[in-house]
């Protein structure tokens, strides 16, 4: 067993602590890590990478509890330790943004600037981009990770230019800038490019300039290449029954800003430590932290749940501050209750998300039962075969185009099209939630059943509307209409459509190895094909007189929408 595990109660920082209530009383405490261990030893599994993971006292700027489980390095037999740097991926996003906002500070440019005066290669799309739009998510732009994907060629795209070029390939936004919010990658890329090009410095050394060195985070860098293996988890990803190391890609300085962050439990308690301390370390002081942690807004001053690279968020009543990151075999995420005084983080290297993880752990030392119990004030209820039946059926969001497909499973619907197929259990007539307190709602009446649902609370695509729909049957010599090869300038890449086993299929031409793989299509309704495993929906476009002229792609919950496709090839 490749366990470690470390509780303790001690102060780590010398910053000043605000008045805020202490996490438990020491009782409390100890009761919590016995609980705690427990539920890290059964995690464990021999031969197999892990995490590591520890509860911050944001009073005392002390740990409360760090534990690892798993190895570092499989080939060699070496355990996690808390000690260890793991990549943290996308919660890298919270140091760019600080580092945006020191610049800012520092007066090379404003918040409200438009991008274009400092990456003037990116299209005029209508509505100005601004940096904040950047910062907040709110710019429209299409993820740089989804477009690499989708053009075949990875290692085109390892650099910043080259990422930073396929932006400026795009000939249209997922929506206007300041009208709406959606996650993604592309946003922080310019961001760190913006960073480059006005401080005259590479992005990695202004941070540690400006944040790594003030907060004495010495053993956080950017990169794995910048300082090898030693003092480092290796990433892993479970494949084919076995357990494969995932740095097989070349270093890519293109993921710096967006993701890119190597950095230890240590380094990233003085980082949340001093997000919340009265006196800061960065310049800026107080006034600019608590910027970090405000929300964002629209245009219209409506906000959104994120700030400068900080989800706002809340979890079981409680108001939350952080972030997840995923990317090639290391997983994080990290959490933290203001209003408790407590972090929870954990950094992993098994290719499995962290956040179940920690957010087992938050229960533990927030003394709150088991996340998925059922609400009391809303029980399950049971419904028979025949009132489940009115809800099965296929359903599609309407501005994403994105199915969900609901069938009877046992009492309740199992729910398909999602990141993963989920159960919801009826809390009403037409009210169903599922373990991770997701609710939908069915409305309308017609002869087929429910007209349509919305995603009342938690995760929303789109408008949040499902409308029913009647998912179309084609034979296979209706399917070969589509067959051909189409060209997007916006990815510069061919996809060839053809017809195997009575489906439709894709593939990029002249794709790399280990690049993505061929799409499985089916259709939907008229001229419109999805491949829900990959969360991917074409529509096929015609002239006025019916001829195939093209399609536009959307793909993964909208992360990209509408690129388009010309036929090239019948």
């Amino acid at each position: 067993m490749s366990i470690v595990k470390i509780a303790f109660l001690g102060t780590f920082l010398l910053l000043a602590p605000p008045c805020w209530g202490q996490v438990a009383t020491v009782s409390g405490v100890a009761e919590a890590i016995e609980r705690a261990d427990v539920f890290v030893g059964e995690l464990d599994e021999a031969g197999a990478p892990g995490c590591a993971l520890g509860v911050l006292d944001l009073d005392t700027r002390s740990w409360v509890y760090q534990g690892a489980y798993g190895l570092a390095d499989i080939e060699h037999d070496i355990a996690n330790t808390p000690d260890l740097v793991f990549g943290v991926a996308s919660v890298t996003k919270q140091f760019t943004a600080a580092a945006v906002a020191l610049a800012a500070h520092q007066g090379y440019f404003s918040l409200g600037d438009d991008i274009r005066a400092y990456v003037p290669e990116i299209p005029d799309y209508g509505a100005p981009i601004t940096i904040r739009d950047l910062i907040h998510h709110t710019n429209g732009l299409r993820d740089i990770g989804r477009l690499i994907l989708l053009t075949g060629k990875m290692r085109r795209y390892l650099g910043q230019d080259s990422r930073v070029g396929l932006l400026a390939r795009q000939r249209a936004t997922n929506f206007p800038a300041g009208t709406d919010y959606r996650y993604g990658n592309s946003d922080y890329l310019l961001l760190a490019e913006l960073i480059e090009r006005t401080s005259g410095q590479a992005f990695a050394d202004y941070v540690e300039e400006n944040i790594f060195r003030p907060l004495g985070m010495k053993d956080s860098y950017f990169g794995t290449a910048t300082r090898g293996k030693d003092g480092r988890a290796l990433p892993y990803s479970y494949t084919q029954e076995k357990w494969r190391g995932e740095e097989w890609l070349p270093e890519a300085p293109g993921d710096w800003g967006p993701a890119g962050l190597m950095t230890r439990l240590d380094d990233f308690a003085k980082w949340t430590a001093n997000l919340f301390a009265d006196e800061s370390r960065l310049a800026g002081g107080a006034e600019l932290t608590r910027m970090l942690r405000a929300n964002g807004r629209l245009r219209d001053g409506s906000p959104v749940p994120y700030g400068f690279g900080l989800r706002l968020l809340r979890y079981r009543g409680l108001k939350t501050i952080g972030h997840s990151g995923s990317g090639y075999g290391y997983k994080a995420h990290t959490v933290i209750f203001p209003d408790r005084a407590l972090g929870v983080f954990g950094f992993c290297n098994n290719g499995i998300y962290a956040q179940p993880v920690v957010m087992g752990l938050a229960d533990i030392f927030l003394d709150l039962a088991s996340d998925g119990q059922a609400d009391p004030k809303e029980p399950a209820i049971t419904l028979s075969p025949a009132q489940l039946k009115d809800f099965t059926g296929v359903y599609r969001e309407n501005e994403l185009r994105l199915p969900m497909i609901v069938e009877s499973r046992g009492n309740g619907l199992l729910v398909t099209g999602d990141a993963s197929p989920s159960i919801f259990e009826p809390v009403a007539m037409s009210r169903f939630r599922n373990k991770q307190n997701l609710i939908i709602e069915f409305e309308g009446r017609s002869e087929a059943g429910a007209r349509f649902f919305i995603q009342k609370q938690g995760r929303k695509y789109g408008a949040g509307r499902f409308e029913r729909v009647e998912r179309l049957s084609l034979a296979k010599r209706q399917i070969a209409e589509y067959a051909g090869d189409y060209y997007s300038p916006e990815v510069d890449a061919t996809y060839r459509f053809s017809v195997e086993g009575g489906k439709l299929m894709a593939r990029i031409l002249e794709k790399e190895p280990r690049s993505i793989s061929p799409f499985t299509f089916e259709p939907l309704i008229e001229d419109e094909f999805v491949a829900i495993p990959d969360r991917l929906v074409i529509r096929f476009t015609r002239e006025r007189g019916g001829a195939l002229t093209g399609l536009v792609l959307t793909y993964q919950f909208g992360w990209i929408t509408d690129v388009e496709f010309y036929r090239v090839q019948p």
